[in-house]
This record gives C-alpha cells, structure tokens and sequence, in this order.
C-alpha cells in the first residue's frame, strides 16, 4: 500500500507510459546499466523517464519481503523494492525478476505480485519461473553461460572480463555463481555488499 502511494504522490515526476515498453530488449537495456557505478540510481531515473515508478523502501521488520510489482490506475508499472540485502547482485536480479512480473503476469491494477527471499528457487510456481528466467537472461544469454570462462573456471579474473564482455557487473556474475555453483562464501568482495542503500539517500535506511 505504501509502495502505491508513494508512486501515484510522485506520478508527475515520470514521463508518460507506453503499454508496448516492456520487452526482452528493454529488460536487457536495464541490465547494462548496472555496469555504471551509478547504476542502481540510473535505472531509477531512466525507468522514470519511461513512465515506470521505481520505488524504494527500507525492508519491513520481521518480514523476507524483497520486491513487488503492481500496475498503477493508468496501466504504467510500479516496482517497490527493499534492498533487504544490501548488495548489487541482488538489488539488480531482483529489480528485473519485478520488471519481468510487471511485462508478463500484471494486467489488472487492482492486483499485485509481491516476492519474499527472492533468492531461494525453492518450490516456485510458473510465474516466478518465468520471471526468474527472464533476469538471468537479460543480464547473462543461456547460449553464453554454461560456456563461458567465468562459469567454466571460476575466478576474479574470468568474471571481469565476462563482466567487460557483457557490460554487467561483476557482481551479478560473482552473485549468480555463489548460487548455482561456488557457494555464498566465495566471491563476497565482488557483490558489491554496502553499494546500494547509499544510492538511495533519500530513504531513511533502520
């Protein structure tokens, strides 16, 4: 509910909505800009400037909640995210894991997709399948994965030159590798832990 109201407050402050904005491409564009150090508040502004709200909210205690997507009164989506973990891999996955749910799975403003520890990929239904397939491909093609150096032969300097190949950030290559194969013990220093919350300053983080 705060999430909705904060995005019809500042609906002003964002360009106009085009329903055929959203696609595999426009996920992809997103996905380069974390390549910028600045990247979580250029994706921010940039999904501003294409009717898109972005909001941001410190996590709520006692709760796992890290995103929801809804649809706003005139069909432009609205994303709210908690940054609970304050990393880039998982600000980025689960910022377009939202995007994805707003483009496939919202056609009704009076409805909402919200998703609790989006990092476990336990006992998903085909919604969260879909959604989670279409982030790891926006940032990362199955074609170039399960083939690449970085997964192959996992290192700090296999997943910079994955990372400079792509234009992603290391962080989602070195956080998508603790998960699926190194274990969250590896890598910690390329996540880009306590990067996030100090893009946000105007969010009066706990």
């Amino acid at each position: 509910g705060r999430v909705r109201e904060l995005a019809k407050k500042t609906r002003q402050e964002r360009g106009a909505w085009r329903p055929d904005t959203l696609n595999e491409e426009f996920l992809s564009y997103v996905a380069r800009l974390s390549w910028a150090e600045s990247g979580p508040r250029l994706a921010k502004e940039f999904l501003a400037e294409k009717g898109i709200a972005l909001i941001v909210l410190p996590a709520l205690p006692r709760t796992r909640l890290d995103g929801a997507a809804m649809l706003g009164d005139d069909g432009a989506p609205i994303v709210g995210l908690t940054i609970r973990h304050d990393r880039l891999d998982s600000f980025w996955f689960t910022l377009i894991h939202e995007l994805a749910h707003a483009w496939k799975h919202i056609s009704d403003s009076k409805l909402a997709i919200t998703d609790e520890n989006i990092e476990e990929e336990q006992d998903e239904d085909a919604k969260e399948t879909e959604a989670n397939r279409l982030a790891r491909e926006a940032f990362i093609p199955r074609s170039v994965w399960k083939r690449s150096e970085a997964f192959l032969r996992p290192s700090v300097e296999t997943i910079h030159a994955l990372s400079d190949k792509l234009h992603v950030s290391p962080a989602i290559i070195a956080g998508r590798l603790r998960r699926e194969k190194v274990g969250y013990s590896t890598f910690s220093r390329l996540v880009g832990s306590r990067q996030v919350h100090r893009q946000f300053p105007e969010v009066k983080w706990g």
